[in-house]
């Protein structure tokens, strides 16, 4: 059994001496079983020799150590290795062989064990299981160097001895094949007791118990047939035990079958021994050698087959396990799943597919064409389209769309999926998920109704501040409408009126009026509240038209305006209204910045620039106190101010118009004093279908 690490120090016993600790209990019952291990496989070693050969035909000892070294940690092989000394001692003196020829085989088959155990351990670190084709053949290549390079030392050290009277390569032949049987026979059925591979038989069913019996007993029987049914039993009865040896490899795996091998060998050893079964016809080194090729030839492909069913069964409970967490957690998003044989044109739908798409139970029409035909007229192009490109490119798609439920109710649903191809880049299959979105509709459209309201409010809220600029500007042109009236009226009674001075005075009041109408309409369109109405638009004209409205503001708080508009600024996609209002804020916010300062440094900087990108920009640059640089970004959070009079909602309002135009909106410092403001507006486009808030 391989050793452990100490985990705890046991408490004293009843007689007050320390308890061993865990791991010293340990390395004494690995020490006690390899000893009884090695020594009783000598003796069955010697047991199965073929007279009149010297060797035996499965010599046990050299497996039972490269086995005990497989299971046990490199640190305590030494204890292996001392553990096995004095029982190969005491098996191989009491045979009658020289204490010199003793010490040599030892060295010699702890040799084999290590060649072994360290070609296993330089690819693995932790012991090994039989459970992988790659594993079996680790192991499989590993007892071979280990057996083909430590036979070459124990012949040479029996011709160093002269204990051996026969040709060196046909004791190395001999030792080889007996060493290599062993290996393949007992390593496995080791390795899969130290790795605790049989302990599931402690949980398995009694009816895999009952199986395991008629297997047992079926392969016995036949091995009493085939190995003890006279001396001159047929060949072809060596092909009775595959059945059975099949069995045990696709129903118990690597353990099932290295018993299932072993037993096969040990019924054929013994046999040959007692003149049993198809190997008594020739001489006894022929026999040994055919019975050995025999079920080394049988042993490696069954558990290269044991292993590649039992990593097989790993891979589809792993799938299993895999696709159950999948179906989790499709679920508990509520998304179902659509799988498209391109080739077929043949769709599946998982039960919340159908249920999302509102397809009734006997519905079983599963092509692409009947997919589509759920979708709404306005969005069965697009997605048509999408599929299409992803299987052009063996690409994804992403679409949202809208289908009508079974009661008449339209729900917005969401699907994502992606084209599968084969080696040759063509598609083959599509897979693929829905979800319900309506829920997720309804409140954005939920929320950008409240946009609209705030932004209204908000509007409003600069109106009411705007009233004294606003009444000054509209007073003006009512003014010059008066005393241009008056004058006409003088003119009029005078017996020969100007009417060339007549004309010119009309003329000012139609401008008069056109401006007060101006005036009343731009106050008309910042109290209106509406829908987004996105068009094109020059964002120099919009600069320009606030700078009108709020030139009598600007002069009331000591602020001049330093103005520098590009000549040739990219026309942009907005709603006039509400880029007038970001525009409004970011000037009256550079006011409020300059409000603490006297003289004549009370200048805001409106710049407008074209990007490196396309884009339009514009700065609104003032010589204010600055942001606190830890509050740059915090600045456009709602209800961040440093206005005790304000709500804090003009900056967080704007940067939400911005975005909803597909612009962003930032602020910065300036290297000497002040902050300044920045937007950009991407350019417009050929065809515009609307802007969508966000």
């Amino acid at each position: 059994m391989p050793l452990t690490e100490p985990t705890q120090t046991t408490p004293p016993n009843g007689n007050g001496n320390a308890a061993a600790p865990p791991a010293l209990t340990s390395t004494a019952l690995t020490a006690l079983a390899v000893a009884v291990a090695y020594y009783v496989g000598a003796k069955v070693g010697f047991a199965l020799t073929l007279p009149p050969q010297a060797v035996s035909t499965l010599w046990p000892p050299n497996a039972i150590l490269l086995g005990a070294l497989l299971i046990t940690p490199m640190r305590s092989w030494w204890v292996v290795l001392l553990a096995a000394f004095p029982a190969h001692l005491a098996a191989e003196l009491g045979s009658g062989v020289p204490p010199l020829m003793v010490l040599c085989w030892f060295a010699s088959n702890c040799s084999e064990a290590l060649i072994g155990a360290a070609c296993v351990r330089l690819v693995r670190a932790e012991p090994l299981r039989l459970d992988s084709f790659r594993r079996v053949a680790l192991f499989g290549l590993a007892a071979f160097l280990a057996v083909f390079l430590s036979s070459f030392l124990d012949i040479a050290f029996v011709m160093l001895n002269r204990w051996g009277n026969g040709r060196f390569w046909d004791m190395w032949r001999i030792r080889f094949f007996s060493n290599m049987l062993a290996a393949l026979t007992l390593v496995p059925v080791i390795v899969a007791v130290g790795t605790g591979a049989l302990t599931r038989l402690r949980t398995a069913s009694a009816r895999r118990y009952v199986e395991g019996g008629f297997l047992a007993a079926g392969l016995v029987s036949v091995c009493v047939f085939v190995f003890a049914a006279g001396p001159r039993a047929t060949p072809a009865l060596l092909y009775a035990p595959l059945p059975l040896l099949l069995w045990a490899a696709v129903r118990f795996g690597a353990p099932g079958t290295s018993v299932g091998v072993l037993l096969v060998a040990l019924f054929a050893i013994w046999g040959a021994i007692h003149g049993h079964g198809p190997f008594v016809s020739s001489s006894a080194a022929e026999n040994a050698l055919a019975m050995q090729l025999f079920v080394i030839v049988i042993s490696v492909p069954l558990m290269t087959l044991a292993a590649v069913i039992e990593e097989r069964g790993r891979a589809e409970e792993a799938a299993r396990r895999s696709e159950e967490r999948l179906e989790l957690a499709l679920d508990a998003a509520q998304l179902g799943t659509l799988d498209w044989a391109i080739a077929g044109d043949r769709l599946s739908w998982s039960p919340k597919s159908r249920e999302i798409l509102g397809l009734l139970p006997d519905d079983r029409d599963h092509t692409l064409d009947r997919f589509l035909s759920l979708l709404s007229d306005e969005d069965r192009s697009g997605l048509t389209r999408e599929v299409a490109r992803a299987i052009e490119q063996c690409d994804g798609y992403d679409s949202e769309f809208r289908v009508s439920a079974p009661k008449g109710e339209v729900r917005w649903v969401m699907s994502k999926g992606r084209a599968q191809c084969d080696r040759e880049g063509q598609p083959v299959r599509m897979v693929g998920v829905v979800a319900d979105i309506t829920d997720r509709k309804r409140a954005q459209e939920q929320a950008q109704a409240r946009r609209s309201e705030l932004a209204h409010v908000s509007r409003t809220a600069l109106l009411c501040e705007l009233a004294a600029a606003i009444a000054h500007e509209v007073n003006q042109p009512l003014a010059a409408i008066l005393a241009n009236a008056r004058a006409a009226q003088r003119l009029l009674v005078s017996e020969r009126p100007d009417l060339g001075e007549l004309r010119d005075i009309l003329e000012d009041i139609t401008q008069d009026d056109r401006r007060a109408g101006d005036v009343i309409h731009r106050l008309y369109a910042l109290m209106k509240r509406s829908e987004l109405q996105p068009r094109r638009l020059d964002l120099n004209e919009v600069v320009t038209d606030i700078l009108g409205m709020v030139e009598g503001d600007l002069v009331g708080r000591a602020v001049s305006v330093d103005l520098r508009l590009a000549p040739s600024l990219p026309v942009v996609i907005a709603d006039p209204v509400q880029l007038q209002q970001v525009v409004y804020h970011l000037i009256v916010n550079a006011c409020e910045a300059m409000s603490g300062q006297g003289g004549g440094d009370r200048r805001v900087t409106i710049t407008t620039t074209r990007t490196p990108e396309g884009a339009a920009q514009l700065s609104v640059t003032d010589p204010g106190t600055g942001i606190s640089p830890d509050q740059l970004d915090h600045v456009f959070r709602p209800f961040v101010t440093s206005k005790p009079q304000r709500p804090g909602l003009g900056l967080a309002i704007c940067r939400s118009i911005v975005r909803a135009h597909g612009g962003r909106l930032w602020a910065v410092n300036n290297p000497d004093r002040g902050a300044t403001f920045h937007v950009v507006l991407p350019p417009a486009v050929a065809e515009v279908t609307g802007v969508a808030a966000s």
